[in-house]
């Protein structure tokens, strides 16, 4: 896919395709001033995975620009007669102050 145009044929390609590869170093590593969270398990098509991420309190009391970034990879099974994982899409959604158990009781 070339870079450059936008427009709903490029997204629709991204949603297909993906939007690149991660950086390995920070996804694989956390910093002082950067939290990781990885989960390596495995997941059903149409599953949900909950997972709480607790925030320290300076994240909110402190001054300053702060951001929240998620990364989305996976890897799916290779076989050239299994199609069901083509187009297979994944979300996220981040809910600020609720209890886990709130969250699963809605999905």
């Amino acid at each position: 896919m070339s870079g450059g145009g936008g427009g709903p044929d490029r997204a629709k390609l991204l949603r297909i395709y993906g939007y690149g590869k991660p950086d390995l170093d920070r996804a694989m590593y956390s910093q002082p001033s950067r939290a990781l969270f990885v989960y390596e398990g495995k997941m059903a098509l149409e599953e949900v995975a909950l997972f709480a991420v607790h925030v320290p309190g300076t994240f909110t009391t402190e001054a300053g620009l702060k951001t929240i970034e998620v990364t989305l990879a996976y890897d799916p099974p290779t076989d050239r007669t299994n199609t069901k994982y083509f187009g297979v899409g994944m979300e996220y959604h981040l809910y600020r102050n609720v209890d886990l158990d709130t969250v699963r009781s809605c999905y």
